[in-house]
């Protein structure tokens, strides 16, 4: 029978503390690389350590952290996400998305689409902007694809314009059905917009 290996999540944070201050970018991210690992088994004791090192500081802590969170981040974990610098909370939506309707999505095509990312924030603040494609396979199961638009910091008051055309499969299979799918775009995680069509 073979033995499960049980990582003291102590003695790692001890390695990791020290690697994520070394030097060699090459240490560094492997700290990066080995924070997802605590997380999937003591997540609260990871998101505290990230919590810490922002405290503590340090010229490379925001990359080692928004790396070493990567997974809580896409799983649109709130702490994670503030700590990785992207508030939910922020002052920031989007406006005015629109599908391009000529032609209609379809298999085979593009799906065409354009919006405003508005701020209402007096002072600089990070954004992630990301789109989600959602759609269902053959048995009827929900599929999300998602991917970034914006991911910087916006100046007090900005409007910016963003639009993408993302590549729709060429035709029906068991992960893509004919049938409603939407898109959705989310702002530090949080839903600013949505819209859907029928591929």
């Amino acid at each position: 029978m073979a033995m499960t290996v049980t990582v003291d999540p102590v003695a790692e944070i001890l390695e990791l503390d020290r690697s994520r201050v070394d030097p060699r970018a090459t240490v560094r991210r492997r700290a990066a690389q080995r924070l997802p690992r605590l997380a999937a088994d003591h997540p609260t004791l990871a998101l505290a350590t990230a919590q810490r090192w922002i405290a503590e500081g340090g010229d490379h802590t925001e990359t080692v952290v928004r790396r070493g969170l990567r997974p809580l981040i896409d799983q649109r974990d709130p702490t994670a996400l503030r700590l990785a610098g992207w508030s939910p909370s922020v002052a920031v939506r989007v406006v005015g998305l629109a599908l391009a309707d000529d032609p209609a999505p379809a298999f085979g095509g593009r799906l065409r689409f354009e919006a405003r990312v508005v701020s209402a924030e007096t002072h600089a603040v990070p954004v992630l902007v990301e789109h989600h494609l959602e759609h269902r396979d053959a048995n009827g199961a929900p599929r999300v694809g998602s991917g970034r638009l914006i991911a910087r910091t916006l100046e007090p008051f900005t409007d910016q314009h963003v639009a993408r055309s993302l590549r729709l499969p060429s035709q029906p299979s068991h992960g893509w059905a004919p049938g409603p799918a939407g898109l959705t775009l989310t702002v530090n995680g949080r839903i600013a917009a949505a819209a859907t069509f029928v591929l």
